[in-house]
């Protein structure tokens, strides 16, 4: 069943007051460690355009399961119009309870750590498409969103299945600079909500977290871009959630002469002298199965910047102990 235009956006609206009410407390963005997992919020924000023929449900479950009335469009009435002003507006207030450390660092050239899309049922176009929505909400975060084709490349060359991203993590998040992957599947749509599962899993940490639920509108009508740049905004204040448990984490390239290698810039402020040291993993304190902490192994190397290369990544050699391999997780030295 779905629900006309206007009651449509009227719900999601209704759901949206809620979310940004209730989500953070005291200027604190929602904490899923706190807060219940099952989050009902299927508001969408502004769309674009070129996302109106896109299936919410086809892209979650797959072609077969579209129902071939959902994706008609009908032209926006001054209701529908004024409904989706003020969602925008609602999400952007939502948006606007990160904190102004995280919320500033989007606007520097280090965008933060990646955090990859992973649409299971969904076909390479629907899942582009979607992407390409959920990335334009990316910027108001201090996060670098990563394609889903990116990853599964990375997936596939790396031999890493979905099933063991936890385990075999760390090569797929040296290849992309994903640190965290957030795997979204459908279930068949209940009444007016396609109920949507989100499971995140860091790749250096080799950590997958808890699923949480989410609900879009059960219809196509034109909303589909609204509704994933509300999903976006989910995701990405869960994930800065999620990488709070641990410092920003890095990994090196080496140079052909084996004596010098390259990493994005782990800090602004890295000058030639800089130490970093090299960990090859780490390990999860947990508080009754919950990841609370995470501590890394001892360094087993140090590498000192002794320069940039013209487009800014920073040039490194070891000091002492051994060679960084490109699953290490680099860390500033403390």
């Amino acid at each position: 069943m779905t629900l006309p235009r206007g009651k449509t956006l009227a719900v999601t609206l209704a759901m949206l007051t809620t979310l940004a009410t209730g989500c953070a407390s005291n200027g604190e963005p929602t904490n899923p460690a706190r807060h219940p997992s099952d989050v009902q919020h299927p508001a969408p924000g502004e769309g674009a355009q070129s996302d109106e023929e896109l299936s919410i449900i086809s892209l979650f479950l797959g072609d077969d399961e579209e129902d071939g009335d959902a994706a008609g469009t009908t032209a926006d009435t001054g209701e529908q119009r004024a409904l989706r002003q003020e969602i925008a507006r609602l999400r952007a207030d939502l948006r606007a309870r990160e904190p102004e450390p995280r919320r500033s660092a989007a606007a520097g050239g280090d965008r933060g750590p990646g955090v990859a899309l992973l649409f299971p049922n969904a076909g390479d176009e629907a899942a582009t498409r979607a992407y390409a929505t959920m990335a334009r909400a990316a910027g108001d975060y201090p996060i670098a969103p990563v394609s889903p084709q990116t990853l599964t490349n990375a997936m596939r060359t790396q031999q890493c299945p979905q099933a063991r991203l936890a385990e075999c993590g760390q090569s797929v998040s040296a290849a992309t600079r994903a640190r965290v992957v957030a795997i979204i599947t459908g279930a068949a749509p209940d009444g007016d909500e396609l109920p949507l599962q989100v499971t995140l899993v860091d790749l250096d940490l080799g950590i997958e977290y808890p699923a949480w639920r989410i609900a879009l509108p059960a219809t196509d009508d034109g909303t589909a871009g609204e509704s994933l740049a509300a999903l976006a905004d989910a995701v990405y204040m869960h994930a800065l959630e999620r990488l709070r448990l641990a410092p920003r984490v890095f990994h090196v390239a080496s140079a052909e002469d084996g004596t010098r290698w390259v990493m994005q810039d782990a800090d602004a402020d890295a000058t030639v002298g800089t130490r970093f040291g090299v960990h090859a993993g780490g390990r999860v304190i947990r508080n009754g199965g919950d990841a609370v902490a995470w501590l890394p192994d001892p360094a087993e190397g140090v590498l000192e910047v002794t320069g940039r290369t013209p487009n800014g990544l920073l040039i490194l050699e070891r000091v002492s102990g051994r060679a960084p391999k490109q699953t290490d997780l680099i860390l500033p030295a403390g």
